[in-house]
């Protein structure tokens, strides 16, 4: 059995369902989950383990609207301490349990910690999909935009042993490199189990086609 670490972002809980659905299909290893935000308390609730708690980037709100001044500032104050505290958290369990890989989905610290360790590091997750994406044919705009968001994907986790791309658009992405893998949507066996109604069946609690 190989101790993998998978650092997960925090911010929603999307992130933390894929991820769920990937360690699903690695019960023989042991998956030691870094985490922070809304995704610590929904694997902590679902009795995840082992669980490890950690500092992250997280969206700053003004009202209901996301504040780009402070969330720019906060992530600012995560670069210059909380991610050394995590790599120096992750580094001291790494001495414990030896991880023989290293996954992220959409996390900073971790990939970063195997990397100074000579690891291999595997991202799993859709913001990739902005780092590949073709899009000549978007208003000039847009195109910036995709740049932007696809340099920082690109930065979050910082040039990876293998990159896996959860997209329903494959068609889209087009400028693939060596070492990409497009899938589409990671779902829980338990998911994958269900055996979809028949047309007419009613979805109530009544019971009744």
């Amino acid at each position: 059995m190989a101790a993998i670490f998978f650092g997960v972002n925090g911010e929603g809980l999307g992130h933390a369902s894929r991820t769920l659905a990937t360690v699903d299909r690695l019960r023989e290893h042991e998956c030691h989950l870094f985490t922070y935000g809304k995704a610590y308390q929904f694997l902590r609730d679902v009795g995840y383990a082992p669980l490890h708690r950690i500092d992250g980037l997280m969206f700053a709100f003004t009202g209901r609207r996301v504040s780009y001044l402070r969330t720019g500032l906060a992530a600012a104050r995560f670069c210059m301490a909380g991610l050394r505290r995590n790599l120096r958290a992750i580094d001291a369990l790494a001495d414990r349990y030896r991880p023989q890989v290293y996954v992220s989905d959409f996390e900073p610290s971790v990939p970063r910690a195997g990397r100074r360790r000579g690891m291999p590091v595997l991202s799993v997750d859709n913001q990739h999909r902005l780092a590949f994406a073709d899009t000549v044919r978007l208003p000039w705009f847009l195109r910036c935009y995709g740049l932007v968001c696809g340099a920082a994907a690109e930065a979050m986790v910082p040039r990876p042993s293998h990159t896996v791309v959860s997209t329903f658009h494959f068609d889209l992405i087009r400028r693939r490199r060596d070492r990409v893998t497009l899938t589409n949507g990671l779902l829980p066996t338990q998911a994958l189990a269900i055996t979809p109604p028949t047309v007419g069946t009613c979805w109530c609690t009544c019971g009744r086609a």
